[in-house]
């Protein structure tokens, strides 16, 4: 369920960042409305599985289940839609001086990857492996990546009238981060293709493969990287907000200098 409320709130950002960016929205509210009540309609049979689970019955194999085949069709619509207006955008040259280079549209882009990883590591899983880690953190990197663009977008950070180099660090910080997520999951995909077991302790957790090795060295190195992008992060957003305080200071005298959310 949390899974669920946490992809929606994803889709909810991009279709945000993707108006910001082009000017227009990716769906109607309307199709977006009936869009949203379809990936909520599935998740009616909750309280049954629920039930079984108060009966004795386990209902991890149901809600597992639901989670596999819940989500990731209409998220994959609403991707289709956001990609679709990008590309028209694009051949329309509404895109702005940046084009596809827009650091709105690179945090989506970085979030729709990491989304596709995970929903394809989520139909690769067999069984108890690094597989399973694999899928849930390139799924909640794509969330987190959609989120901090998102705040970037909300603080002003990417509008012209921010600091140049404020501007071009947070156009950085979401592939950074993000990139490092991919690398993590993949690592973990790698050693789970390959035998590596999920929550195991003494002698069977060592690696028993070069392959699980590569994929072990690969996932450190990922996480490296994604501290790096999270920390990044944090600095920018504090000094995102110290600088719209000062702006706000400034308003009254000169309104044009309040930094715009969304442009």
């Amino acid at each position: 369920m949390l899974q669920l409320a946490c992809a929606l709130a994803m889709v909810v950002v991009w279709l945000l960042l993707i108006e910001s960016a082009t000017g227009a929205p990716p769906v109607s509210s309307r199709g977006a409305a009936v869009l949203f009540v379809a990936s909520l309609v599935p998740w009616a049979i909750a309280p049954l599985l629920a039930a079984r689970g108060a009966a004795g019955a386990s209902p991890h194999a149901g809600f597992t289940l639901l989670m596999q085949l819940g989500i990731a069709p209409t998220v994959g619509i609403f991707l289709a839609l956001c990609v679709g207006a990008l590309r028209r955008a694009h051949r329309e040259d509404r895109l702005g001086e940046q084009g596809l280079a827009d650091p709105r549209v690179v945090g989506f882009a970085v979030s729709a990857a990491l989304s596709l990883l995970g929903f394809a590591i989520g139909a690769a899983i067999r069984g108890s492996n690094t597989m399973v880690p694999a899928h849930y953190h390139a799924s909640v990197g794509a969330i987190t990546v959609a989120f901090m663009t998102g705040c970037f977008a909300l603080l002003g950070v990417l509008s012209p009238s921010a600091p140049r180099a404020l501007r071009r660090a947070a156009a950085w910080q979401p592939p950074l981060y993000g990139g490092g997520m991919l690398l993590f999951a993949a690592g973990f995909a790698l050693a789970g293709a390959h035998g590596m077991g999920r929550k195991l302790y003494g002698a069977e957790q060592a690696t028993r493969s070069f392959a699980e090795s590569v994929g072990l060295v690969v996932m450190g190195a990922g996480g490296f990287v994604a501290v790096a992008g999270g920390v990044l992060f944090l600095i920018l957003a504090g000094t995102a907000t110290v600088w719209r305080r000062s702006t706000r200071r400034s308003r009254a005298l000169s309104p044009a200098l309040a930094p715009a959310p969304w442009r």
